[in-house]
This record gives C-alpha cells, sequence and structure tokens, in this order.
C-alpha cells in the first residue's frame, strides 16, 4: 500500500456503505466520509497545499479532526495537530514553528494566526469559508526533512525534558505498520479515548479506518464522566478500546460500583501513553475476568510511531509488582544498552533502544537534539541504521519478559537511594480503601496522593503499616494527601504539575500531621521544627524525609540530651520518627563530664610532656588520616586550604589567642612518635 490514503481509499471502495464514524447521534459511512474530506482536500490544493507541506489543525474533540486529517493525507501533507486548550498566544507560536503551509480551524477561531491562511470548518467537518492569507515565515531548517518521493504524514509537537519545544515527523509507511499487531478485521467497533488528536496515527484511528472498523469517538462529557463513558461504551458496543491506564482507573471505579453488571462488547483493551499499574487491572479482572476482554499492554514513544512492544496480561502476569511490556512489534528491534552502548546481562537495568522501520527522522530544527537522542545502529549491517535513545529503562527477568522499569531522567532519589515513584502507587493502589494513587516528589519528601473510595481513607498508621510490607523505609511516603480524583493532561496521563501542594493548606489537606501527645514528643517537635526549619513536625514523620541528615542528627541529639532527653545517635537512625523515639517515655541519661587524661592510661601519662591540659586516643579516623600522610609525605590528602576575606583592624597576636582560649581543638597537636 503505497500511503495511508491510498489504504483508506481500498477500504471505501470494498465497504462504501460500512459505518465508518460515530459522533454523539450521528454515523458517517465510508463513502461520506471519503466525500467530506476530498471537499476539504480539494479546498487546501486550492489554497497552494502541496506534497510535503505542513497543516496545522487547531480542532476541538470531534469528527472534524478525521476529516481534516484525511483531506491532508489525500494530498500527502502532514498533519500537525495543535491542542486547542492552550493559550492562543502558544498556539500561534506552533503554527508558526512548524512551518505550516494552511490552517484549519473553526469560524470561533478565525484569525487566530494573524494573516495566515485559514480553512473554515464546523465541528463535523462541513467546509464554512475560507481565509485567503500568507503562509508564515519559515525557517530554513523546518524543510529539512523533505526528500524527493519521501513525505512525512504526521507531525507531533511536544516538550523535551527541559522544557524546549521537538517535532517529530512520521511517515506513511510507519504508520501503515504500526496498526499491525492489533489484526483489526471489518466490521469491528473501535472505541478511542480520550484525545483523538493524540493518536491519530495510532492503533485506534489508523486501524479502525483502514480495516472496516467503525470509529467511535467520545465526547467531551463523557470523557470526565466515568459514568458516562461506561455507558457509552454499553451502548455503541465498542469492541476495541485504546486508553491510558491513568483514565482507565475512573472506569474500572465505575464498573465495579454497578457490580460489572454492564453488558459490554470490548474484547481487546489496549494500554499506552504511560507506564501500566497492575492494581487496576487487578480490580477489572477480578469482575470480568482474564480473557474476555482481552488485556494488552503496549509500549512505545512518538519517535517510534507510537508503539514498539506489546504484551497481553493475564490473571499470572498480576503476581507480579510491575506489568511485563516484552519484545518488539514486527519490523523492529530492541536493545537493553548501558551508557557506552554495550548490551546489559538479564536481571540489570539499560536504557531501552529501539531501531527500525518504526524509528522517525528526527526533530525538526533541533540537529542537536536529533543527533543525541539518533544515533547510529552498531548491530545493524543496514546502511544508514538508526537507534532510537528512548531515555526509559528496563530489565529483562528470569523469564525472558521485559520490564519497564521507569524513566532515566525522572527517577527520583530519596537520600542517595532510587526511587520509583511507580513502585509506590502500585503498593497504596494494593490496599482495599484506595481507588487510585499517585506518588510525587516535592521538597526532597515523598507525597502520596490518594483518592478514597467509599469507606474513606485509613488511619495514618495503617497505610505506614501497609506500605511498611511492600516497600523499604526510604520508599515510605511522609505525607498523604486525599484528593477527589487524579488530574490528567489533555493526553490523559496525570498531570503532576496540578496537584495540590501540601504546603499550601497542611492542616485541611494532609492525613500526615498528629499533634503530641506527651510533654517529651512536644519538646522534641519544637527541637526538631527548629533545627529542620518546619513550622510544626508531627509525631510520625520522618526526621530524613523533612529534611534532615547525619549532620543535623547530631544537633537535635546535642539539643535533646540538653533539654534532658536521653537519646543516641542511633537511635535517631533507628526511629525516625518522635513518636518512636520517645516511646515509653525514655529517662534522662545524663552524662558525666570527662576529667583530664582519663581516656589514657597511666603508661601513656607518663610519657607526656608537662604544661598539657589534656591527651586522649586518636580515633579511628584520625588514625586513618595519619596513616596516609605518613604513607605518602608531601602528598597533602588531608590538607586543606580555606580563603576568606575579612574586614576591620587585624592584630594577629590579640586575635589569635582568644581563638586558641575558646576552642581547645586550636591548641590539639598529635605526637611525632605516632
Amino acid at each position: 500500500m503505497a500511503d495511508l490514503a491510498a489504504g483508506f481509499e481500498a477500504t471505501v471502495r470494498e465497504y462504501p456503505e460500512r459505518p465508518a464514524l460515530t459522533w454523539k447521534d450521528r454515523t458517517w459511512t465510508y463513502g461520506q466520509v471519503d466525500e467530506r474530506a476530498r471537499e476539504l482536500a480539494s479546498a487546501l490544493r486550492d489554497m497552494g497545499v502541496r506534497a510535503g507541506d505542513h497543516v496545522a489543525l487547531l480542532l476541538d474533540r470531534g469528527p472534524g479532526q478525521v476529516f481534516a486529517m484525511l483531506a491532508a493525507t489525500m494530498l500527502k501533507a502532514a498533519y500537525v495537530p495543535i491542542d486547542t486548550r492552550q493559550p492562543s498566544e502558544r498556539a500561534r507560536f506552533l503554527i508558526d514553528d512548524c512551518g505550516a503551509k494552511a490552517l484549519i480551524t473553526t469560524r470561533a477561531r478565525a484569525g487566530i494566526a494573524g494573516s495566515f491562511a485559514e480553512l473554515l470548518i464546523d465541528e463535523v467537518g462541513k467546509l464554512q469559508g475560507r481565509r485567503p492569507g500568507e503562509p508564515l515565515a519559515c525557517r530554513g531548517d523546518r524543510q529539512r526533512f523533505r526528500r524527493p518521493g519521501i513525505h512525512h504524514l504526521h507531525l507531533r509537537i511536544d516538550r523535551a525534558a527541559e522544557g524546549r519545544r521537538r517535532s517529530s515527523p512520521a511517515g506513511h509507511a510507519s504508520v501503515q505498520r504500526d496498526r499491525s499487531p492489533l489484526r483489526i478485521r471489518a466490521g469491528r467497533r473501535l472505541d478511542h479515548v480520550p484525545l483523538l488528536r493524540v493518536r491519530l496515527l495510532g492503533l485506534g484511528d489508523v486501524g479502525a479506518l483502514l480495516h472496516g472498523g467503525r470509529l467511535v469517538m467520545v465526547p467531551e462529557e463523557a470523557v470526565v464522566s466515568p459514568e458516562d463513558f461506561l455507558r457509552l461504551l454499553a451502548s455503541e458496543r465498542a469492541t476495541v478500546l485504546n486508553q491510558t491506564p491513568s483514565a482507565f482507573r475512573g472506569l474500572v471505579s465505575a464498573d465495579k460500583a454497578v457490580g460489572f453488571s454492564s453488558s459490554l462488547s470490548v474484547r481487546v483493551v489496549i494500554f499506552g501513553g504511560e507506564a501500566l499499574e497492575l492494581e487496576s487491572v487487578r480490580t477489572w479482572m477480578d469482575g470480568r475476568g482474564d480473557r474476555t476482554p482481552q488485556i494488552v499492554n503496549m509500549y512505545g514513544a512518538t519517535e517510534t510511531t507510537v508503539h514498539v512492544t506489546h504484551r497481553t496480561i493475564t490473571g499470572q502476569d498480576l503476581e507480579r509488582q510491575i506489568a511485563p511490556i516484552d519484545g518488539p512489534i514486527q519490523d523492529l528491534v530492541l536493545y537493553l544498552l548501558d551508557e557506552a552502548l554495550n548490551p546489559v546481562p538479564p536481571g540489570v537495568v539499560g536504557e531501552i533502544h529501539v531501531g527500525g522501520a518504526g524509528v522517525a527522522r528526527g526533530y525538526i530544527g533541533r540537529p542537536g537534539l536529533t543527533a543525541e537522542r539518533f544515533t547510529p545502529d552498531p548491530f545493524s549491517g543496514s546502511p544508514g541504521a538508526r537507534l532510537y535513545r528512548t531515555g526509559d529503562l528496563g530489565r529483562i527477568r528470569a523469564d525472558g519478559s521485559l520490564e519497564f522499569q521507569g524513566r532515566a531522567d525522572t527517577q527520583v532519589k530519596v537520600r542517595g537511594f532510587r526511587v520509583e515513584l511507580g513502585e509506590i502507587e502500585a503498593v497504596l493502589e494494593s490496599h482495599g480503601a484506595i481507588v487510585n494513587a499517585v506518588a510525587d516528589l516535592r521538597d526532597e519528601r515523598i507525597i502520596a496522593y490518594l483518592v478514597p473510595g467509599e469507606a474513606g481513607l485509613p488511619s495514618v498508621e495503617e497505610l505506614r503499616g501497609h506500605c511498611a510490607r511492600g516497600l523499604p523505609e526510604y520508599e515510605i511516603p511522609a505525607v498523604f494527601v486525599p484528593i477527589g480524583s487524579i488530574p490528567l493532561t489533555v493526553n490523559g496521563k496525570v498531570d503532576r504539575r496540578a496537584l495540590p501542594n501540601p504546603a499550601a493548606d497542611r492542616a485541611a489537606s494532609v492525613l500526615t500531621y498528629e499533634p503530641p501527645r506527651t510533654a517529651a514528643e512536644q519538646i522534641t517537635a519544637e527541637i526538631w521544627g527548629a533545627v529542620l526549619g518546619v513550622e510544626r513536625v508531627g509525631v510520625h514523620e520522618n526526621f530524613f524525609s523533612l529534611g534532615g541528615d547525619s549532620i543535623l542528627a547530631l544537633t537535635v541529639v546535642s539539643r535533646m540530651k540538653s533539654a534532658g532527653l536521653g537519646v543516641e545517635l542511633q537511635d535517631v537512625f533507628r526511629d525516625r520518627t518522635i513518636a518512636k523515639l520517645v516511646a515509653g517515655g525514655r529517662e534522662s541519661r545524663p552524662e558525666r563530664a570527662v576529667e583530664p587524661f582519663e581516656l589514657i592510661g597511666s603508661a601513656d601519662r607518663a610519657r607526656l610532656p608537662d604544661g598539657i591540659e589534656d591527651a586522649y586516643p586518636v580515633s579511628g579516623t584520625q588514625a586513618s588520616m595519619l596513616y596516609h600522610a605518613m604513607m605518602a609525605e608531601g602528598a597533602g590528602f588531608y590538607h586543606n586550604t580555606v580563603s576568606m576575606r575579612l574586614r576591620g583592624p587585624w592584630r594577629r597576636r590579640r586575635s589569635g589567642k582568644p581563638c586558641q582560649t575558646r576552642s581547645p581543638g586550636t591548641r590539639r597537636s598529635a605526637p611525632a612518635s605516632l
């Protein structure tokens, strides 16, 4: 099949009267979809759009998106979906930045790009008019991916980790091969969630429209209401559901609320876009079994034309903590490599690299980033073969399955430990009272955002105890925040930036805080708060999660001893919370001052010269320093030089003597006989 448009036209010829697209209470046949798309394509051609050009789509959710996408592909132009929820200035910048030849939008947004040429349609894709104009100025490097006879179909613009935009084009061949794992057959209905613009190239749209399926587009009101969405699934008898795991959680909750009694025709549920947490799948399978519908976990990236691997999830997989993603599909290759591009052995985490037919050509206008992320394939014998460095981590298990291990650039560290937030979320969601959970790192503390079930959230002690059974101590959240629902981005992924800040309304929103109950706890809380710079400290909050370290722990121990609380440094490292530290009302253990020369024997005392005020054995650290200094004389391993600028009169003799008087350390020396 030469390109996507030819594939769609072949389906139109074979099934002209078959339903192709449903939106609310309207359905279009393949013949009707083709007719409307050709009308828009003709208008675009009259506006000067040719093969290889870019056509920007600034359209709300609706069938107009499908007609506009098909119109661009019929001209062998690339369509560029622009999110309508962002500010006008941002949308205008993206339209300009992608070098679009024309913009397809609605009358409500006419003129958003100034004098730019616009094709106006309504919600259902009916032509409303044109606004002639000149294409916005294109930077020269935007067209560098054009090659004779090669045209890309779709240009996806998103933000890189550093916040800058990046655009990756995908070709017709790449998109057509992406549908292959599903094997969607004619007559199947495909439900697509949540936003058409996110997966215009994916299995949802292409698979349905190239194989005689019916694409059911979900209205906005059903997207935000799991109950309405469940009713839509049942009424439309959708057979394939393509959804992000975050959005799927709401559907599972709605289905569980009615006892999984809804009559669904879903045969396949496809997950993609983010890591799959198995707890929601476990709840779904408990109600509906693990055979129908079939659960498919797919992994991929925009730069690899969406999908790379696929794995059918069964009941046996629910015993794992991490959902497997398995091997690459058909004409792709996948490697787990270290930083030097060497393969890592089974069980060792490596970065996922992808090669093969689905790999994009790079980022338009970002040659540096393209060179960084798209590297030559050292394992391929094909000239020009490249690997895409995904930035994702994975490892091969003993049984040969592949596990997703999170992002290489977003893994968090807590007190020196690597922490995968998804693991924390999975443990929290395994609690029967928790519907959804999201873990995040804020101010060096792990924050758990929890959506409770009907019975409400359990106590802090129960939550901590539950986490302790499945997580190491350093991964137990410091704060638990109840929220009504998990905020999602327009892509259906968790919107972490929209999560509430616990510090903004700590008393009202955070479950962690429990005030001191005894005088000893009150004193300890005040000391911790002063040392750590925290306004108030709950008795169950972790000292190190609040920002404590070994140095601050020494200060805390010193102040607690001064307050009459008998505590040692190892107690803080072992107990970590005020409740445990002062449990049972520890008695003060006042320490007797050590007398001069008490720490050395009489023989050593006799060897000391007159005028010495005190002496004591060297510590292990001091002995080590002396050993290395004597082994390599003149090397200066432990010679620290500190420079500072002082203002004011300086009298060396008068200034140095008071320092020596006040600080015994400045009068200390080690005998040469050591």
